[in-house]
């Protein structure tokens, strides 16, 4: 029986049966994707300001306020339809948008654009021809040349279109499909970047891979497991020293670098070698961390889903955080490595569906076996 077969079958099963609520099923693949796309994703809020170069996600509030799209004409990310910033709360503070170069590939968005689920206090449009849709309420804000902001609820302060539009009051529909959607996106990041970070947890380090340490500066020579990545699995203990330094012989290797211990991490290190510029095929992965505490520059892409996050000096690359405070700002590129040997898994019924076509099954043999029941007693 194909799969289309019995995703037929359990749609027949299922549509006289109530609807479940189910939670999303993490796809490591579509993680990877997302950090292709998004420069900063924040699964709950941000702290303090917060200037980003590419596109970023925050389900919960943006607390004090940031820039958005600011770009960077050396490095980019993947192209999207994303939003330059999604918000599923607030935005409680001064807020501005921009809509700077994405690389090469033009600017970061097509066009610049927020959403946010909640209210707005103050924004400021640095860039023409944007979209803004707000769910709640909107307040003290400066629009431009040709762009379109909208709320589902009222307008409050200033409210300057200069030379584009701004209408307030579209109602609790719009602001609940606004919301709505924005919740689905959050929770779909949510579990494929944590599936992901579990996944690169589960692997082993690559045989061939060698360290070596000399008062301090570790140097870590990198070698192909035969996929395309490198894996570096580090204890709490040896996530320290004044300086770390990457060997690789291809550019293109994707290296992995596990970090586990008590769930609580202090970067003060600096990155020479292959680290040294822009590091878009290195992923840092934490995914035990719920606090990690940054001092110097991080070239590569952090994966720290569970973590509270502050770095007092510049991320390159992508950034995935529970909660965020980057001081000196997220800058591009992004993730730009390989699929890691995942593979695509829209082939195959995701487990949440064979789970409800099981219990469909289990509902249909029941249903024969009754109604077999009635037959013979009628027949008795």
């Amino acid at each position: 029986m194909t799969y289309r077969t019995l995703a037929a079958l359990g749609g027949l099963l299922l549509a006289a049966q109530p609807a479940l609520a189910t939670a999303p099923v993490g796809d490591p693949l579509a993680g990877l994707q997302a950090m292709r796309e998004l420069n900063a994703i924040v699964l709950g809020d941000t702290q303090g300001w917060l200037a980003v170069q590419g596109k970023t996600f925050v389900a919960g509030d943006v607390k004090n306020g940031g820039e958005f799209g600011i770009g960077n004409s050396a490095r980019g990310a993947a192209a999207s339809d994303r939003a330059t910033l999604t918000v599923g709360g607030k935005i409680q503070n001064y807020t501005r948008l921009q809509n700077g170069a994405n690389g090469a590939a033009g600017p970061v968005g097509a066009p610049a654009s927020i959403l946010v689920g909640g209210n707005v206090q103050q924004l400021d449009l640095a860039t023409g021809n944007a979209s803004v849709k707000v769910g709640g309420t909107i307040a003290n804000t400066n629009g431009s040349a040709g762009s379109t902001v909208e709320s589902g609820g009222a307008g409050h302060g200033y409210l300057n279109a200069n030379g584009g539009t701004i209408t307030t009051n579209k109602g609790a529909a719009y602001a609940s499909g606004l919301q709505g959607g924005i919740n689905a996106e959050a929770a779909k990041l949510e579990a494929d970047l944590t599936a992901l970070s579990a996944s690169l947890a589960g692997l082993g380090a690559t045989a061939g891979n060698s360290v070596s340490n000399s008062y301090g500066a570790w140097t870590f020579n990198a070698v192909s497991d035969g996929t395309g990545k490198s894996v570096f699995n580090l204890t709490e203990a040896a996530f320290s020293g004044w300086q770390w330094t990457l060997n690789v012989a291809d550019p293109t290797l994707t290296v992995i670098f596990n970090v586990s211990g008590d769930g609580s991490y202090n970067w003060n290190t600096a990155l020479a070698g292959a680290f040294a510029g822009f590091a878009g095929e290195v992923i840092w992965n934490f995914s035990d961390a719920t606090k990690l505490d940054i001092s110097q520059v991080v070239n590569g892409s952090i994966l720290a889903p569970l973590a509270k996050v502050a770095a007092n000096s510049a991320l390159n690359g992508s950034v995935v955080a529970g909660d965020l405070k980057a001081s000196s700002g997220v800058n591009l590129g992004t993730y730009h490595g390989s699929d890691l040997g995942f593979g695509s898994a829209e082939a195959v019924p995701e487990p949440a569906t064979w789970a409800m076509l099981i219990t469909g099954f289990g509902m249909v043999g029941a249903m024969i076996r009754r109604r077999n029941r009635g037959i013979a007693r009628a027949s008795a």
